[in-house]
């Protein structure tokens, strides 16, 4: 498996860390044009999806990690962090079973 990038694995860290569930990561440097990465979890409720994105702030004000902007709410059951090179989408399980975000990534091909 190769090496991924050390904001990546940062990244993971922080996901395993907080005890985000099956946590999925996707090389997209060959399919997508605006970013390298994308990080896919599953959060088992609202305030820890919370403190992540709490986190991830905090993380960026000490430039381990660069955040762009923020899409959706906690209470919406997800949540994207726009990290430049690096997408990562947390979900509420219910969420993530309806949007079936890995079939989607997965059947994406190559440009």
């Amino acid at each position: 498996m190769n090496k991924l990038p050390a904001n990546v694995q940062t990244m993971i860290d922080l996901l395993e860390d907080k005890q985000v569930e099956a946590i999925k990561t996707f090389d997209v440097r060959l399919k997508h044009p605006l970013t390298d990465f994308i990080l896919v979890g599953t959060v088992n409720n609202t305030r820890k999806m919370q403190a992540i994105v709490d986190e991830v702030r905090r993380l960026a004000k000490g430039e381990s990690v660069t955040l762009h902007h923020i899409e959706g709410q906690p209470e919406s059951g997800w949540v994207l962090l726009d990290c430049h090179d690096m997408l990562i989408h947390l979900f509420s399980a219910e969420v993530r079973f309806k949007v079936e975000v890995e079939r989607i990534l997965e059947a994406n091909p190559s440009r």
